[in-house]
């Protein structure tokens, strides 16, 4: 039982809304994931461009550490096109509620 416990990691994921992030950040998430192998992270001006032309962002950390982030464009009353999901391969293959946040919570959607 002590073994299991000690294996046992509860992480508490922050979530974020915003783009103003730093960029080099965002490259090494990029990097850390299997996403950096398809778009252009050698490419500064354009991750830049990219992330700052996005109009819903969403980031998740795991304390300091940025772990995981989606880039979408949203008209915030209808749709949400997914243009990026990245996720940092430490932080890959856990609970999906570790993930979900509240399943009633929808950023794309103007909150109450």
């Amino acid at each position: 039982m002590l073994q299991f416990l000690e294996e046992l990691r509860l992480t508490v994921i922050e979530y974020r809304v915003g783009n103003k992030l730093d960029l080099d950040t965002v490259i090494e998430l990029y990097r850390a994931s299997t996403l950096g192998e398809r778009r252009p992270v050698e490419e500064r001006e354009r991750m830049g461009e990219m992330l700052r032309n996005a109009n819903l962002v969403i980031t998740a950390w795991d304390g300091d550490l940025l772990v995981g982030i989606s880039r979408s464009v949203s008209d915030f009353a209808y749709c949400t096109y997914l243009s990026d999901l990245a996720v940092r391969l430490s932080h890959q293959r856990q609970s999906a509620r570790s993930w979900s946040g509240s399943p009633s919570w929808n950023p794309a959607r103007k909150q109450p």
